[in-house]
């Protein structure tokens, strides 16, 4: 995934479209969502969620109740606190407060939500999507808030574009600034975001050209805001602009950009945090792309000393390893210590795809993701098989 978006992720915290407006209600459940079913080898837990999704079966999805949201509140819990099942039941009264039927209630909408976001946390996406889309079916039909919608929409263009479809991830980031352009004044954080993102979507398409039109327009208004908040969204649209600017084969261009943002964010947040780490080696990949191999495993190494300090399942952490001892790979040096270094890439990579319990989307895209490491570990064996 580019730094534009992980950046952005990390470093800064109309109405509905018709497309998605008659999406259809059919409830989550009925989709089998297998990432709900992780249970880690606990089959207490298993037979938890299992339950939970047997009182879903027999909901009503024109008619939603509290009981049903209930059910939903529970595996939402469930799904987070590792199937702490006496700690999920204590969350049922937030869900279950009578007996009346709740069709298209906040309480209801708000449920979806969550469990969307826990099935994201899992790299669950596809299960993610039906839920964002039941929300909005759910909101559409009760005379929603516009800033609600176009945070669902907001929600859902991500959870699309972490999906690869991008040009689904594009149109409903626009339908966002669309919604907020009509409620917001212009030039407020939020519209910037938007159209940073569709910026994103775009690059992600390979569109970089169209993409770097988008940047003067966003660095004029971003230089208007002096806050710290405001000035670290400059530093992180600078950055990206060097990525665009690199994508499109001006590497010294690119390079001054990066260089500038990531000075700036770094001035912020200081030099250790992770994610100014992160970006270096991205910088570390546009220097090497311009023949200063010493120069950029330097920063390979800086960026690497602060990243395998976090947790084994980040993924920065093993795409920072994975740079570098492709690095080394390419210049032919180093052969035992690029062995050890992806055999750390690997682990972390092994430990993510544990999530998955069959061979959903989901779990092919993350196995996609992990090629690269695999492929290393092919020719490092190779390599030392030469020697």
């Amino acid at each position: 995934m580019p730094i534009v978006r992980r950046l952005l992720l990390l470093l800064t915290l109309a109405v509905a479209s018709p497309a998605l407006a008659g999406v259809s209600a059919l409830p989550a459940t009925a989709r089998a969502p297998r990432c709900i079913e992780l249970a880690g080898g606990d089959a207490a837990r298993a037979r938890y969620i299992a339950a939970r999704r047997a009182e879903l079966a027999a909901c009503d999805p024109a008619k939603p109740t509290l009981e049903c949201a209930a059910s939903w509140g529970k595996l939402v819990v469930a799904s987070r606190d590792g199937g702490d099942a006496a700690l999920a039941e204590q969350y049922a009264p937030l869900f279950h407060t009578d007996r009346r039927p709740m069709a298209r209630t906040p309480q209801l909408v708000r449920t979806y939500l969550h469990l969307a976001g826990a099935m994201e946390q899992q790299a669950c996406f596809t299960e993610g999507e039906p839920l964002y889309r039941l929300a909005l079916a759910l909101i559409d039909a009760d005379k929603p808030d516009p800033g609600e919608v176009a945070d669902i929409y907001y929600a859902l263009a991500w959870n699309l574009s972490y999906q690869e479809r991008h040009k689904e991830a594009e149109a409903t980031m626009r339908a966002t600034l669309a919604l907020r352009s009509r409620i917001l004044p212009a030039g407020s954080r939020d519209i910037l975001q938007a159209q940073q993102d569709i910026a994103y979507m775009l690059e992600d398409q390979g569109r970089f050209a169209e993409a770097e039109a988008l940047y003067a327009p966003l660095l004029a208004a971003r230089e208007k805001l002096t806050d710290d908040r405001g000035m670290l969204d400059l530093a992180v649209t600078y950055t990206n602009l060097g990525y665009n600017l690199a994508s499109q084969g001006r590497l010294a261009e690119g390079e001054a950009m990066f260089r500038k943002g990531l000075d700036a964010a770094a001035a912020r947040v200081g030099e250790s945090d992770p994610m100014i780490a992160k970006g270096r080696t991205y910088l570390a990949a546009i220097i090497a792309k311009q023949g200063r191999a010493e120069e950029a495993e330097a920063w390979y190494r800086r960026a690497v000393a602060i990243l395998i300090r976090r947790p084994a399942m980040n993924p920065d952490r093993a795409r920072a390893i994975l740079g570098l001892a492709t690095h080394l790979q390419a210049r032919d040096r180093a052969p035992q210590e690029v062995r050890s270094l992806l055999r750390i890439a690997a682990a972390d990579a092994r430990l993510s795809q544990e999530f998955h319990t069959g061979f959903s989307r989901d779990a092919q895209a993350a196995l996609r993701r992990s090629a690269p490491i695999y492929l290393a570990q092919v020719r490092a064996a190779w390599d030392l098989a030469r020697r």
